[in-house]
């Protein structure tokens, strides 16, 4: 337990699946545990340069956000400027959302500070699956000046006020929740 040696083999775990089953998550702890260790390897994938998965084909993104989460398990500082790019990824596609999800909820448990002035930028975002994780992580370390403008959000007037800001027109506010999430 706890040999550097198993770090390869539990990354190339972290993309292996058997009659639908992943092994993600005993391969994530695994490397957790493996600490500084680990850090070779999650590097290698972080980068698309892992050799034991070449074969599969991974899109980057997956491969960065597979090794994000575990970046912030590990908690180490030489990891925090890749948290930090994860957690201020743009981009409402699947990849770029997934790894800018998991870097902000990431920068969230460890407090990551450098990340603040980005989600503070996105914490108000109507769209909720833009700013859920924001608040989230803002929350997590201990953010409180944002529960006033926040509460006050909460009101029709405030709600509107704020999604006519964005850019949206009355009737998208009012009625069209699809045309208020941004592409």
């Amino acid at each position: 337990i706890g040999d550097p040696k198993a770090a390869e083999v539990m990354g190339k775990l972290l993309f292996f699946e058997r009659d639908g089953v992943s092994f993600y998550r005993e391969s994530s702890y695994a490397l957790f545990i493996l600490g500084k260790g680990a850090l070779p390897v999650l590097k290698q994938i972080w980068d698309g340069t892992f050799k034991p998965i070449e074969q599969l084909h991974i899109d980057p993104l997956v491969q960065k956000t597979k090794a994000v989460v575990v970046y912030g398990d590990i908690a180490d500082p030489s990891t925090f400027d890749l948290i930090a790019e994860a957690a201020n990824t743009e981009g409402s596609a699947t990849g770029p959302a997934l790894l800018r999800i998991e870097g902000q909820r990431a920068a969230g448990r460890i407090g990551l500070e450098k990340v603040v002035p980005g989600l503070k930028k996105q914490w108000d975002n109507v769209d909720i699956s833009q700013s859920e994780h924001v608040l989230a992580a803002l929350v997590q370390m201990g953010h409180k000046e944002l529960a006033a403008p926040l509460w006050a959000m909460t009101s029709a007037d405030g709600f509107m006020k704020n999604c006519k800001s964005q850019d949206n027109t009355d009737d998208q506010c009012k009625f069209n929740e699809t045309q208020v999430r941004k592409a």
